[in-house]
Order: C-alpha cells, then structure tokens, then sequence
C-alpha cells in the first residue's frame, strides 16, 4: 500500500485537479506579460494519467492565427519554452508573431496527474517514449485541433519530444495528416552512436539493476530539494564565477560541452531544479538504453515477453516510412546524447525531410536553455512558419469570417461567392471572388479583375456600391471574377504540394505564367465560355503581358484587355524615394538571402494610427498630411479628394501581410536594365536560361486588343516608358491619358466611375461578342 502513496505527488486533489497556486507554467507566462491558461486531458489507452497542457495567446488574436504545438524532452516538462523569458524564449517568440501556441506535459512529468479512479497503478509507469507518442502526443494534438477548430498544426519536439512524435507518426500514420511541419530539435531515435560514456558507464549499469529488482520508477523529490539551494550557490555567477563554471561543468559532461561558457544563460542555472520533474519512468528511460544496445529504432524490448506483447520474439522496428509529415531537422555539433553518425541515419530513412541544420557549439539543453537560440535556431524555423499568415486551413479552405471581400460585397447588396484554384507549379492555392450579375440572361459575359502589388481583389470592390468598378459591371450584366495573386491576403498553400525553399521565389513572371493562367481557365470552365474581358492595374497588367508573351495561346482567351497604369519598361521611372530608399533595402534582402518581408507588424501597429490620423471627420488637416504622405509614393493630382477620405482609414486592413522580395527586385531590375525581361538570377541565369542574360518578353506575341489608360501624375509608371511600350505592342485600340490621376487612383479614385469606369463599359458593351 505505502508503494502506491508516493503518486501523491503527482495528485493535486481527489478530482484529478491541478491547484493553479502549483502551476509555475502559468505564473511565468503571466508574468512575462502573456495570456495563458491550462487545460486537462485524458489519454485513450485508460491508465490513470491525465495530462496538463499549457497555452500561451497570440499577442494579436487574427482569423488566420494558426497553433503550434511544443513537446518536451525527458526530465522536463512544458517550462522548458518559456523558462528562458520574455526576450529568448520560443513560446513568446511564437505568440508575438501571432501563432495560438501549445505547450504539452508527458505522463510522469512535473505536470501531469493520476485520476485514482481509473488508475491501474501496478501498470501506470510502464511506459516510455512509446506510449507518450501513441497516447499522450496524440491526445494533446487531438486536443488543440478541436479546441481551435483547425485541422492541422505545427509541431516543435526537443529530444524525447522528437523521439515521441516519430513512434506516433509511425504507429499511427493517419496524424500525420493533422501536421503541417515538424521542426525537431536534436532528434534522438537511432543511438548506436551514443556518444556520451557517462550514460552508457554509469546510467546503464543503474537502469539494469532497477530492471532486476521491478522499480518502475525514480522519486527525486528529496534530491531535488536538497540540491535546490545548493545550485543557488555555485550556479550563481554573481556570487562566484568560478562555482558557476563548475556547474556549468556538470551539466555539459551529460548535455555535452561548448565554446561559449554563457550559452547556457546564467540566470537559468539558480532555479533550473525547480522546474524538472521529480519522477521518472525506469522503463522510459531504459527504451532509450534498448536502442544504444540494438543500434535499431524499434519498440521497447520486454524479453520474454515480447512473443506475449508482439507476436514475435524481437520487438519491432518501428515503420519511418510512414512518417510523411514535412520534417526539419536541428542538430547542435556538442551533442553528446543524439550523435551526427545517427541523425544523419534517421535522415536517410525520413521521406519527407525539408531541411537539415547542422548549429555550431550547440549541445543538447541549448535548443531550450540557450541564451543565442533566438538568434540561431528560431530565426530559421520562422522563416518556415512565415507561411503560416498565408495558410486558413490544411484543408485548403478559406474561413468563410475572415474573407472581407465577400463581406463587402453582401454588404453592398450584391450576391458573391468565392472559389479556390491550384497553381500548376509550386503549392499555392488561389482564390477567386465573383460578383454576380444583378440580372441573369444568356448573353451574360465573364469580366476578369486583376489587382497590382500588395492589394488583393478588394481593389475592385474597397470604394462602395456606387463607386466600384466591380458593382457597375455587375450592374451591367457582367459575370465579375476578381483574381488574387500568390502572396496576397487570399491565397494560401497546399502543404501536400508546396516546396517550402522555393516558395516564395517569385515575380510578376509567376504570377502571370501560373496565377493568372489558373484563374482565366477556372473561369471559363465555370462559366462555359470561351473567352472573358480582362482588366488589371499596375501588377496586374505586368502580370497579363508576362502570359501572353510566355504562353501566347493564352490571347485566344482574352476579348479585350483593359490595362491600368500599364507597367512593364520602367527606364525612366519617375519614383525618387523607391529608388533611394527601397531598392537599396530590397537588394541587401536579396543579398542576405531572405525571401519575404513580413508586414503584419508594421500594419497591426500603423492601423490605429490611420484610422485617427487619415480621418476627416476627426481632423482634416491630419487627413491632408495623410494623402501627402501617400503621394509621395503614388502621385500627387490637382483633385486633393480625388482619393476617397472614407477609405484611408481602413486602407491599412485590407493589404497584404507578405510580400515575396523577388516580386519587388524584378521590378527594380527593370528599371536598371531599362528592359522588359524575365528576373535576372545572376549566375544562376545559364542554368536557369541557358544564357548570360535574363530573355526579354517577346511583346510582339500580345495580339489581344489592347486598352491602355495611364496618369501623367503616376509616379510608378511613366510617360515615356508606356509610349515605348504602346510602340511595341501590336493590337492597340485605345490609348487614353486621365489628368490629374496618379496610380491609386483608378481603383480608389471617388470620380473614377465617371471618368474611367464608363470608358471601359462602353468598350466592352460595344464588342461584337456582347452582342451576339
């Protein structure tokens, strides 16, 4: 009886409650300024156990926050993610980038508990990594995607946390498709090559004499009481440097050494034994001392009955081929419990591994208690997660709340729909929205909308009801179909597709050659007919030219192509703080090999300030400064109204979050080649081209009857550059100047209806096919 008493310890109250006093998770988080909360779960396999799983909130709650799930190693629990605080810590790096993040506790460990009335407890500590995987991991998962409603997430494991997953995924194959990526942080299944001689001269010995004498499991309640004030003392830099050295010491003889003696952030070492767990399986791990021996990553070895357990006398490997999940792999050189021998083994035998980053002077307890982690390892994995903004769900669904479009499209009294097309090259999903037509009839033609760089469809609907070029096509019995490129608020990535390294390599050229490809076809196939009108603005319209002249039996598709603020010379373009402000920051980007600017924070921060700064019910004069600040980029005109005051203030929510670098570098090439050409890759253009030089586009190849309308106040396209490329393009028929129009205007221009909008209706009401 006394032998049962000791899992007291892990009981809070007859109800299986944990106390919230006890909860130290809660308490850093709190304070380290977050919001959190726990939750309690129970595990299928109906042991007993019941698991606390710890959440830290997104600073910014976004309908298309995403959740991550951390899982620990052996020893610890869900603390070792915030236990190095608010400026280091992953948990908080994760929660500032708005990501809903999940810190889950394995049976055994300082945060989990018994229910005394389903415990079997002469059967509660057997288990190891195994049934953590199979049971706990997927139970907490289970936990999360139903709580959040998502269908997917992401997944960070350290150590056990690594070696728990894989025997999920590969006992239980179907939760890989619950797993967006898997970023594994020392990941420790083979260990043939242990290279720690501490565990194998000193803890495999003791494992083997629990074994014989039947201890399932280690109480260090009273050695960590015990060592608690102790490691205050010689873990104390402050006190004696030398004492902190020696700790240090102990640590590295079975976590492994490294060059920096701070890595290990100081602070951490007084109160590091607070947190660990105070029991510990045999059985969990002895698994581990099972696999050193065998050399294999298989199930755990009971002896004689293995025959009992598994039908065979050896136990089984475990299935890596069934681990299909995107995987990305961390490993520190200093190591000395997962070695390079083994890692590089388990690498070998993953289907899916997306990448593999070797961190130098790293050793097993930094991936969590090192104090540059957030400037090595987290860095990179963000990179990965970054396209998370992009993704609404792992199903390739859009959230029906988060799709401001159609929103303002009912608002307007307009019925809408929206639908979703693949790209043909790298994982991106598109979405369409449609406005349709206030009165069916059988002579009903598609219009196709296409937007510029940054913005999205809501271009053709942002300026209301009686302004919007969207709703007077649709008043005039146009099917309105408003694309969205790659990159933009709508679109998203189909994980089963997307190569992650190579996603956000693109342009206008991707864009127009697949994005824009994809789209006209879905149209057509949804709507029956064989061709459509075509509009784009600025990026828009580079994007139409790139298609035309890349796959020219694309113009057969095309009745006629409105093109606003044709941009595709761009010689003499006329923007001085673009050309001395951001190509130089987009060219060291491209240097230091970074893909993408993320622009969630500088839009979360930037919007209450313009909805007070650009309001002209609150301050006119504030909204003037506002609209010069913004033509400083665009343009200014004569008409200071012409750019409607009621959306200044709500322009900021309405653009895209990421923008991909190379999309702006093209352009920023154009401008200093004075060439309309394919992206210039540099070395890389023989490979790519099989010539020195990026190729020019073939503009004779664009016969679509083309309508061109540009402002002599637009400071992104110019003059002279639209003249040359009217002279090169071979089906002009209409090419009108608008005075006093700079380059947001023809979308967000409050006279744009009267002065451009029923130009390009009568065009396309006076084409023999709109008529037939």
């Amino acid at each position: 009886m006394f032998k049962y008493l000791i899992f007291v310890i892990l009981i809070a109250s007859s109800q299986g409650k944990l106390t919230i006093d006890s909860d130290d998770v809660l308490s850093l988080i709190r304070q380290a300024g977050y919001r959190g909360i726990s939750y309690q779960i129970t595990t299928e396999d109906n042991n007993g156990w019941i698991l606390k799983l710890h959440r830290v909130f997104p600073k910014r709650r976004m309908a298309n926050t995403m959740p991550v799930f951390l899982m620990h190693g052996i020893i610890t629990n869900s603390v070792d993610y915030v236990i190095t605080g608010k400026n280091k810590a992953l948990a908080y790096l994760l929660a500032d980038n708005n990501f809903d993040v999940f810190m889950g506790n394995s049976r055994g460990s300082r945060h989990s508990f018994i229910d005394r009335k389903t415990a079997n407890y002469s059967n509660l500590w057997n288990f190891s990594f195994n049934e953590i995987g199979t049971y706990d991991v997927a139970a907490m998962i289970d936990y999360v995607l139903r709580l959040t409603g998502k269908s997917k997430l992401f997944y960070v494991g350290h150590s056990q946390g690594t070696s728990s997953l894989l025997a999920l995924l590969s006992n239980r194959p179907e939760y890989n498709s619950k797993i967006i990526q898997a970023h594994l942080f020392s990941p420790v299944a083979f260990m043939k090559y242990l290279p720690n001689p501490h565990a194998r001269k000193i803890v495999l010995p003791f494992l083997d004499m629990c074994i014989q004498n039947n201890v399932k499991f280690l109480n260090f309640t009273k050695i960590i009481t015990s060592v608690s004030p102790l490691t205050r003392v010689i873990c104390d830099v402050s006190m004696n440097p030398f004492w902190s050295d020696l700790c240090k010491s102990i640590i590295f003889l079975f976590a492994g050494p490294n060059k920096y003696k701070l890595e290990i952030d100081p602070d951490l070492l007084l109160n590091l034994t607070d947190y660990l767990s105070p029991l510990l399986s045999v059985q969990q791990m002895n698994h581990y001392m099972q696999l050193y021996r065998s050399g294999k990553f298989r199930k755990y070895d009971y002896g004689r009955r293995n025959v009992q357990t598994y039908g065979t006398l050896e136990p089984p490997d475990y299935i890596l081929s069934n681990v299909k999940v995107p995987t990305y792999i961390y490993r520190g050189t200093e190591d000395s419990l997962a070695s390079r021998r083994d890692i590089d083994h388990l690498i070998e035998l993953l289907p899916n591994v997306k990448y593999n980053r070797i961190i130098p002077n790293f050793n097993h307890v930094d991936f969590n208690f090192g104090s540059r982690s957030r400037l090595n390892k987290f860095i990179d994995m963000l990179k990965s997660l970054t396209v998370l903004i992009l993704i609404a769900s792992s199903q390739g669904k859009l959230f029906q709340e988060s799709d401001n479009v159609l929103e303002l499209i009912r608002q307007a009294g307009y019925q809408g729909a929206a639908y979703q097309t693949a790209t043909e090259d790298n994982g991106w999903i598109v979405k369409i929205h449609r406005i349709f037509p206030k009165r069916k009839m059988t002579n009903t033609m598609p219009v196709f909308l296409m937007h510029g760089l940054i913005v999205n469809s809501m271009d053709y609907v942002i300026t209301g009801r009686n302004k919007a070029l969207g709703y007077l096509l649709a008043d005039n019995n146009f099917d309105v179909f408003m694309g969205n490129s790659r990159g933009s608020r709508y679109s998203f990535v189909d994980h089963k597709r997307a190569n992650y390294s190579n996603l956000w390599n693109f342009s206008f050229n991707e864009i127009g050659t697949y994005d824009v490809a994809a789209m006209i076809d879905y149209v057509l196939r949804l709507t029956g007919k064989p061709k459509l009108f075509y509009v784009g603005h600025s990026q828009g319209t580079t994007s139409l030219m790139t298609l035309l002249s890349t796959r020219p039996e694309y113009n057969s598709k095309i009745i006629q192509a409105h093109l606003f603020a044709p941009t595709a010379f761009m010689k003499y373009f006329p923007n001085q703080i673009v050309k001395s402000i951001i190509a130089p920051l987009v060219e060291n980007a491209i240097q230091r090999n970074l893909k993408l600017v993320n622009l969630t924070e500088i839009l979360t921060a930037a919007n209450p300030l313009t909805k007070i700064f650009c309001n002209t019910a609150i301050n006119p004069v504030t909204t003037e400064l506002c609209k010069s600040f913004i033509f400083a980029f665009i343009g200014t005109n004569t008409f200071h109204s012409e750019i409607d005051p009621n959306i200044l203030p709500i322009f900021v929510d309405h653009i895209s979050y990421t923008i991909s670098l190379q999309q702006i570098d093209h352009y920023m090439q154009s401008y200093r080649s004075g060439k309309f050409r394919k992206y210039d890759y540099g070395m890389n253009n023989m490979k790519i081209y099989g010539t020195t030089e990026p190729p020019e586009y073939n503009i004779s190849n664009i016969i679509a009857p083309i309508y061109s309308y540009r402002a002599p106040e637009d400071l992104l396209s110019s003059r002279r550059d639209i003249d040359h490329l009217i002279e090169l393009l071979p089906n002009v028929k209409h090419n009108r100047v608008i005075q006093n129009y700079n380059h947001a205007d023809f979308n967000y221009g409050s006279r744009s209806r009267g002065i451009l909008y029923y130009d390009v209706l009568k065009f396309m009401k006076s084409d023999p096919i709109y008529n037939h």
